[in-house]
């Protein structure tokens, strides 16, 4: 693990700092790679963290907490960008600072409160996958957009040989946290609906949270 001093950093990551969820393993890899090549600051979303002197990523690296944002000349936005009438986090990127937004989402329309900022607060949209540029123009983000893939430490699980396909199986696959919202108790009810007399076909659902509500 690279490790460079992070004394008077200039650029600074906004980034949720609970590291048990999935958008918090984007909040992580752009820590960990901006981390690698600048000296960087942190700026908590997690509002309880603002007053910490530093954050440790789940690799161990210590990450100061900005205290003097008037200095940061870039900032990263690595959260979700909006999450309801009372979240303002978009608002932590100091406003001097070149504003870049990573588009930490999975459908293909962006709701429009997420367009908004992003052509009113930030310089430039970080895309992770090709398809969310077409998704974010289509949605009328007009703010310049790049395509950079999450940076994550995955190359020994893409060398694993794929398993063996049975032609004569079908295997439905659904990776979401078990919360309400996401529409798990629907899938399985449309999925046994459909194939509950059926013995050669699977649904596999795999979350890391689990939500009792």
């Amino acid at each position: 693990m690279v490790q460079i001093s992070n004394d008077g950093a200039e650029i600074a990551i906004i980034a949720r700092c609970s590291f048990q969820s999935g958008i918090s393993a984007m909040s992580f890899a752009a820590c960990e790679m901006l981390a690698r090549s600048f000296p960087v600051c942190i700026i908590p979303t997690d509002a309880h963290l603002r007053n910490a002197q530093s954050v440790t990523l789940p690799n161990g690296r210590l990450l100061p907490v900005c205290r003097d944002p008037g200095r940061i000349k870039a900032s990263f936005f690595a959260d979700v960008l909006w999450n309801g009438v009372h979240d303002f986090n978009y608002g932590l990127a100091p406003p001097q600072s070149l504003k870049y937004a990573w588009l930490v989402y999975d459908s293909d329309e962006l709701p429009p409160r997420w367009t908004q900022l992003l052509n009113e607060h930030f310089d430039l949209v970080v895309a992770t996958s090709p398809h969310l540029i077409r998704t974010a123009r289509t949605s009328g983000v007009e703010t310049p957009i790049a395509c950079v893939p999450i940076p994550l430490p995955i190359e020994s699980l893409l060398a694993e040989p794929l398993p063996e396909r049975d032609p004569d199986f079908v295997r439905f696959g659904s990776v979401v946290a078990f919360h309400p919202r996401k529409g798990v108790l629907t899938l399985v009810k449309a999925f046994s609906r459909l194939y509950r007399d059926r013995s050669d076909v699977e649904l596999v659902l795999h979350s890391n949270l689990v939500d009792a509500a």
